[in-house]
């Protein structure tokens, strides 16, 4: 590969210069040089060939290209035929290189944001431990440590117990709800009050656990279903994190074990 080719050097600056994985880097250079070359021919279709530095754009005769001209690449062409010139990197105008240019960040950024959005949604109903940085009258902004990313606990999901403790600064654990998208930014839904929260918590310690929640009142009890009993010194270390929640667990051969 030719490094000093501008193509070239944009992979290399972004490969040093971010995180991402070069499968992603190379995806957004793809799709920057697909729309550059598509836009400067006037066609819908173009494939990228990174490892040979080879574009192959789609050309509809006689819709993107003349008879005369899809001659030069397939004698005898006919109307409806499609032409597929293959075309290198350093054949490429300089106006393909720099449309490129132009696109590559915005298209790197959109990787990012997905590849970030895609590892979050994997942790759904996982916990995550975040540090209060706004409490609103609606909703509490959590930060998560990670760019691009932010924890959202909306007050349906306080435990009113719980309300003295929200203190920006505070540093505490939550469940992860659900998790979207929003443009470059990753929004992540937490909560405290699902019932799915001790759950959660106890499958830290025990993950082999086969555990279903049953019934929670936030704050004062919950129902816990476990195929396992569950010892103490497990139990005394989530009851903690719940600010000293009562939890009872209900065994599978249906004997209710308060813990």
């Amino acid at each position: 590969m030719d490094a000093t080719h501008p193509i070239i050097k944009m992979l290399k600056t972004a490969s040093a210069s971010t995180k991402l994985d070069p499968e992603t880097i190379t995806y957004a250079m793809e799709i920057s040089l697909q729309e550059a070359v598509c836009t400067y021919f006037g066609v819908k279709q173009c494939e990228v060939n990174m490892y040979f530095q080879t574009i192959q754009p789609t050309f509809r005769v006689p819709d993107d290209m003349l008879i005369e001209e899809a001659e030069l690449f397939k004698p005898n062409a006919i109307w409806g035929d499609l032409i597929y010139p293959e075309f290198t990197f350093e054949m490429l105008h300089e106006d393909i290189i720099k449309h490129c240019q132009d696109l590559f960040p915005k298209n790197l950024r959109i990787a990012q944001a997905t590849e970030t959005f895609k590892k979050w949604i994997k942790m759904k109903s996982q916990i995550v431990e975040g540090e209060i940085d706004e409490v609103l009258n609606d909703k509490i902004i959590v930060n998560l440590n990670t760019d691009d990313v932010q924890g959202i606990m909306r007050i349906s999901e306080w435990v009113p117990a719980e309300i003295s403790m929200y203190k920006r600064g505070k540093k505490i654990q939550f469940l992860i709800l659900n998790v979207v998208q929003n443009k470059s930014l990753t929004k992540v839904y937490l909560s405290r009050a699902s019932k799915k929260f001790p759950v959660a918590l106890l499958q830290i310690y025990m993950d082999s656990l086969k555990l279903k929640p049953l019934k929670r009142l936030q704050g004062k009890i919950c129902w816990i279903k476990s195929n396992l009993y569950i010892p103490k010194k497990i139990l005394n270390k989530v009851r903690q994190e719940l600010r000293g929640e009562r939890i009872i667990i209900v065994l599978e051969e249906n004997k209710a074990k308060t813990q």
